[in-house]
């Protein structure tokens, strides 16, 4: 295949200029604004309703605000002709959560003395109570339904998990039997279909966006040391840049468009790190090889000509790659949407990334370098 000349570093400073721009106003952006974080890191209850017939969004609203659900956040979900619709509500100070020293006495108070109420983890409108040895679910359940928890109502105890874990499911009726009871009344049982429910608590969406951030701090320190041993610190720091500079452009542009971010969303921005860790190496080995067998050319030059020799590759990887995601974005569904928009998004910046962040990196580096040589000799 012939070799493309284009001259990828002598355009550097006018993309590395808009990159800083991009960077600066998606970090404005971040700061001022803030990401518009779903269920999975603030907390709340999150259902998917379908109705039978035409459905407006202004009389779902209604239903749940003679509930006292008005803060409740109503959204037309997927195509408007299926007639289906996001409900969202954040977790409230009235969760279970904030019986817990009230429930845990009650339980404790109603085992036998053999047994023993080891953990209670909760998630919205549900908590798992683990104890020591198996109980009687029913019985205890009966005995709860007789106690007054501040207006909490337990309606279900059963089972989970492997049986030899001694673990039990609890269903509260929260948020989403009051979404359901609400629209009943208004509607009829039989005029809507319950399609998914998520419930999360706060306590857990918390721990849930810490360990999102850290897993992307994590994924960048590991790449850090890995591409440090593979190559040399001339560059590995490029790399480690360029990966910044894609998932923060992309969390600018969700910033921008107020794009919910959820969990598989944190998925595709480690997708992104990955994608673009692989567009970045397939050009730094070509370096390497060149630096080693072209000494007598200028490093701008050896930079420039391996990007020429690894064009057709990078950009037949990410047009294929591009139908894929752009695929899952047309047609994928609103479940996926974001995660579909985030790679897509990736893609995008991760191959520009590798070529104008990545590569004239090297160059500042071993100049750099080279300086500090100097002045210590």
């Amino acid at each position: 295949m012939k070799t493309s000349h284009i001259d990828f570093i002598g355009y550097k400073t006018p993309f590395i200029v808009l990159s800083v721009l991009l960077v600066v106003v998606s970090l404005g952006l971040f700061f001022s604004k803030g990401l518009n974080y779903g269920i999975d890191f603030l907390g709340g209850t999150e259902v998917q309703l379908k109705f039978a017939k035409e459905t407006a969004p202004e009389a779902v609203r209604e239903a749940l605000a003679a509930v006292n659900m008005a803060e409740a956040s109503v959204q037309v979900f997927g195509d408007p002709k299926e007639n289906e619709f996001l409900i969202r509500v954040q977790s409230a100070s009235s969760g279970p959560q904030h019986q817990d020293e009230q429930l845990r006495a009650a339980v404790t108070q109603l085992l036998s003395t053999e047994q023993q109420l080891l953990k209670i983890r909760y998630a919205g409108d549900k908590a798992y109570l683990i104890f020591n040895s198996p109980i009687d679910a029913k019985g205890l359940l009966a005995a709860l339904k007789q106690r007054e928890f501040a207006g909490l109502v337990i309606y279900d105890l059963t089972p989970f998990g492997k049986e030899s874990e001694h673990e039990y499911l609890m269903h509260f009726s929260g948020v989403s039997k009051l979404i359901s009871d609400g629209l009943t009344e208004q509607f009829g049982a039989e005029s809507f279909e319950l399609r998914r429910e998520d419930s999360v608590g706060p306590k857990v969406g918390s721990e849930l966006r810490q360990k999102g951030i850290a897993s992307i701090l994590l994924a960048m320190l590991f790449i850090l040391i890995y591409i440090w041993m593979r190559f040399d610190l001339t560059f590995a720091p490029g790399a480690i840049v360029a990966l910044f500079h894609d998932v923060l452009i992309t969390i600018g542009v969700f910033t921008l468009f107020e794009v919910e971010v959820n969990l598989p969303v944190v998925a595709a921005l480690l997708t992104i790190v990955g994608y673009s860790l692989n567009d970045t190496i397939v050009v730094y080995d070509r370096i390497r090889e060149n630096m080693k067998g072209k000494k007598s050319k200028e490093l701008s030059q050896l930079i420039n000509l391996s990007i020429n020799q690894t064009i057709s590759r990078t950009v037949m990887t990410s047009v294929t790659t591009l139908l894929v995601t752009t695929a899952l974005l047309i047609f994928g569904g609103a479940i996926i949407h974001n995660f579909a928009l985030a790679l897509t998004l990736g893609v995008i910046v991760g191959t520009y990334s590798s070529i104008f962040i990545a590569s004239p990196m090297v160059i500042f580096l071993t100049r750099y370098a080279e300086l500090r040589r100097v002045k210590a000799a």
